[in-house]
């Protein structure tokens, strides 16, 4: 893992350089408008630059430089996007799930309602972050879309556009699955999971690296062999760590995914054992007054169940296929392949 950890650590202190220099510009350009936009571009900056593992924008400069790309200035760019991007899809994520926490932080909503109160400014506080959250998380949209535009590569642009498209789907998936009473099968529950959250995490981010560099379908096609296996370990681990993780570590409550009626494959796999009831499962599941010794509960039972186990398999199982796909490639050269290895296991093992 050792020279994974030394390659993303690197790439991120360059990137984070390019983000910074990238929000000055756009501070400058608020200026102009009114102080107040100044400091909400102001507030995007911090929110952005504060944290987040850069998983995104790194994959992407993986595909590109493996690819053969040689333009630092465009890689960034994509990249740049990439990340923008899914700070647009966190905020607007948190206000979906009425979440308060965030990497440890107040999420953009509660933040902005905070600078409402400490305005004295007239109307609702909370209608004020909830709103003017809307709208933040639209122009880092489209500031995201003028990136991917600007680089002048319609191949990329399209498939940043389906990109966005499968996340508007997966996200309105995840809803219908959380509200409605039937529990899915199986499949669906993995579609959404690709939709939401693993195609955007790892699939698109490496093909658009690569397409920017000029790919030929063989690099391609390798890239979503290594890719599918790797997006949908990060989201299963996800779905463990927002059960079962340790709050300081994640970031969030780990109460949150019951509170919100989030059908993963944990909730799937503990019914499908039969030692939880259908009728107990909708009882919590949702139920935003939930209590404390019932949350506790609910885990326990979930790990009685097997459900746990069966997760945890099947993410060991996805980490192997996209070890494999890595040491068998004929395209990726010793180091790099040290480096995938090292991005595998790290996925497998964090915390976070």
């Amino acid at each position: 893992m050792k020279d994974f950890i030394n390659k993303i650590v690197n790439f991120k202190g360059t990137f984070d350089k390019r983000l910074e220099a990238y929000f000055e510009v756009k501070k400058k350009e608020a200026a102009v408008i009114s102080p107040e936009y100044t400091d909400l571009v102001q507030y995007l900056s911090e929110y952005i630059l504060a944290g987040g593992k850069r998983i995104r924008p790194f994959l992407a400069y993986m595909g590109y430089k493996v690819s053969g790309g040689n333009n630092n200035e465009k890689i960034m760019r994509l990249g740049m996007a990439l990340e923008i991007f899914h700070s647009f899809a966190l905020i607007h994520d948190d206000i979906i799930d009425f979440s308060n926490l965030r990497r440890n932080k107040p999420t953009f909503h509660i933040m902005l309602q905070e600078w409402h109160q400490s305005k004295n400014w007239r109307g609702s506080s909370s209608d004020f972050g909830l709103g003017l959250a809307v709208l933040a998380g639209d122009i880092l949209s489209t500031w995201s879309n003028e990136l991917v535009f600007n680089l002048n590569n319609r191949r990329v642009f399209k498939l940043y556009q389906e990109m966005k498209n499968e996340i508007m789907i997966g996200q309105a998936e995840d809803i219908f699955l959380s509200e409605v009473k039937n529990i899915s099968d199986k499949d669906r529950i993995v579609s959404v999971m690709m939709r939401k959250t693993s195609d955007y995490t790892a699939q698109k981010p490496l093909i658009l690296g690569a397409t920017l560099a000029g790919a030929r379908n063989s690099q391609q096609e390798f890239y979503k062999n290594l890719s599918v296996p790797l997006g949908l370990a990060f989201q299963l681990k996800d779905d463990v760590l927002g059960m079962f993780g340790k709050r300081r570590e994640i970031g969030k409550p780990t109460d949150s995914d019951i509170k919100e009626g989030k059908i993963t494959l944990l909730i799937y796999y503990a019914l499908k054992s039969g030692k939880i009831s259908r009728d107990y499962l909708l009882k919590l599941l949702g139920n935003k007054k939930v209590t404390r010794e019932q949350i506790v509960e609910f885990k326990n039972i979930i790990k009685r169940s097997g459900a746990l186990q069966r997760v945890d398999s099947e993410i060991d199982k996805y980490i192997g296929k996209a070890k494999r796909v890595v040491r068998l490639s004929k395209i990726l050269n010793v180091y790099d392949k040290k480096v995938f290895i090292g991005l595998a296991n790290f996925l497998e093992k964090r915390k976070y």
